[in-house]
């Protein structure tokens, strides 16, 4: 359907940075990788993917009908997340994202590895904040987790914050 998979997608982040501050009076690029409808003609049911996650995370409270949505134990350091948006006529998914908790390795690997198994049955790429595309495997999607703000918060939270102070 899209004919060549790029390495990287193009996400306005001043677009959606101006969205955000003025909500819904700002334009955002409407070829930027959020507002593609990559999914529309595709047409993955959402159902076997949701049976899949029932088993990795409990339910959160705000889903509905067509929005799932997961969320894992904060408390427990646990507190990956996941929601699926699926078409209203046919339950094929619309949209999917999950959100992987680093701060216990262990946790953060067994989940990210059981959701990369899920990507990969469903032949789904990956997608990082930044637009990079990856293979849903441990080893393609390892080089950007470790690049990721999370990670540099983890490693030095007194850096990231100072670095974040210094980009308003």
């Amino acid at each position: 359907m899209f004919n060549k998979v790029p390495q990287q997608l193009f996400i306005d982040h001043d677009g959606w940075k101006r969205y955000w501050e003025e909500y819904d009076k700002a334009a955002v690029d409407s070829r930027d990788a959020y507002t593609v409808k990559w999914w529309q003609e595709l047409n993955i049911p959402a159902a076997p993917v949701v049976d899949k996650i029932d088993q990795l995370l409990p339910r959160a409270d705000w889903g509905s009908e067509h929005n799932f949505s997961w969320k894992g134990d904060e408390d427990d350091k646990e507190d990956n997340d996941c929601s699926i948006h699926t078409h209203s006529k046919n339950y094929s998914i619309k949209e999917f994202q999950f959100r992987t908790d680093l701060r216990n390795a262990e946790k953060a690997g067994t989940f990210l590895s059981a959701m990369l198994r899920i990507c990969s049955a469903e032949e789904m790429l990956v997608m990082d904040n930044q637009g990079k595309l990856m293979k849903p495997s441990p080893a393609d999607v390892m080089p950007s987790l470790e690049k990721s703000s999370a990670v540099r918060f983890l490693m030095n939270p007194k850096a990231f914050i100072e670095q974040a102070l210094r980009n308003l």
